[in-house]
């Protein structure tokens, strides 16, 4: 039988690892984004183990600390005798671990462990971040503390951007140039009415300052911009709104968003391509058996 004192630990266990739990089972859905609150959620773990630990014990709390896979050991004395008694079921063991300090060990291993394997410098988490950012619930990057490291994302995105925009047509960058004179007979027709003339000069103004206006403000800094959306909104639903506005860019967020954060989802595939093609169904063609698995994910 447990003691009291075990029954208490086990119930602070617990308490620390219920938000692991969720975040799994948010994370093995296939019907939503999951990638973009990757990197928010595991900083959000990390922040509230920090914070959870005793104010006299946070010799541990150091971002600099190399995580060592090892087993928190729990101390034991049990002499032969009673272990001869528990053999043969004369006695049984009322309080036989020394539960003190436990918790803590957990606590600083699942700390280490997350720093180590996601708050590293040298892992790289471009996908991730680039996921945030083009999420418009996430898109400030409130989780990255250093600037320089939003500023290198953001970057990223204006770069790849740039690859895909469509370039303008060489006639209508002619037509918006400033630069290009005016042929002979625009100037004669030019010449032949004060009024028209000045109507050209006009509309030739505000084709330039569109023009420059359409420079500065591309779609990266218009999306930038824009409100954060709410938390309960579906980015992709967001960016398929907006795809007349973003046409360049909601083809990248839709690249990025479409990632799933773990292989849950690839995982339930083949459990269910299984339970398809059983024993006693083995000649199925295989676009059928595509098919079928296609529809079961789209409809159930």
């Amino acid at each position: 039988m447990l003691s009291e004192e075990e029954w208490d630990l086990l119930d602070k266990l617990v308490d620390i690892l219920v938000p692991f739990e969720e975040t799994t089972r948010e994370f093995s859905g296939g019907t939503y984004v999951t990638l973009s609150k990757m990197m928010l959620t595991i900083k959000e773990l990390i922040f509230n183990i920090a914070t959870n630990s005793p104010s006299d014990d946070n010799n541990y709390l150091n971002e600099n600390t190399i995580f060592e896979e090892a087993e928190a050991t729990v101390d034991v004395e049990i002499d032969d005798e009673i272990i001869s008694n528990i053999t043969n079921k004369k006695i049984s063991i009322k309080n036989p671990l020394n539960t003190e300090g436990v918790l803590e060990k957990v606590k600083s291993n699942i700390y280490h462990a997350l720093l180590y394997y996601w708050d590293t410098p040298n892992i790289p988490n471009n996908a991730g971040l680039m996921a945030s950012l083009l999420d418009p619930r996430y898109k400030e990057l409130d989780f990255v503390e250093l600037e320089d490291e939003k500023d290198k994302i953001i970057q990223k995105l204006r770069d790849e951007f740039n690859e895909l925009k469509p370039n303008n047509s060489p006639l209508a960058a002619e037509q918006l140039d400033p630069t290009v004179p005016l042929s002979d007979a625009d100037a004669e027709s030019s010449m032949r009415s004060q009024k028209e003339y000045r109507q050209r000069r006009q509309s030739k103004t505000r084709k330039d300052k569109f023009n420059t206006h359409t420079v500065v403000i591309d779609e990266v800094s218009s999306y930038l911009a824009m409100p954060v959306a709410l938390e309960a909104e579906n980015p992709l639903d967001w960016w398929r709104v907006r795809a007349k506005i973003f046409p360049t860019l909601s083809q990248i967020a839709r690249k990025y968003l479409g990632i799933p954060a773990t292989s849950v989802s690839s995982e339930r595939l083949f459990s269910h391509a299984s339970n398809l093609i059983s024993v006693k169904r083995t000649r199925l063609d295989t676009s059928l058996a595509g098919q079928m698995l296609f529809l079961k994910e789209i409809f159930v």
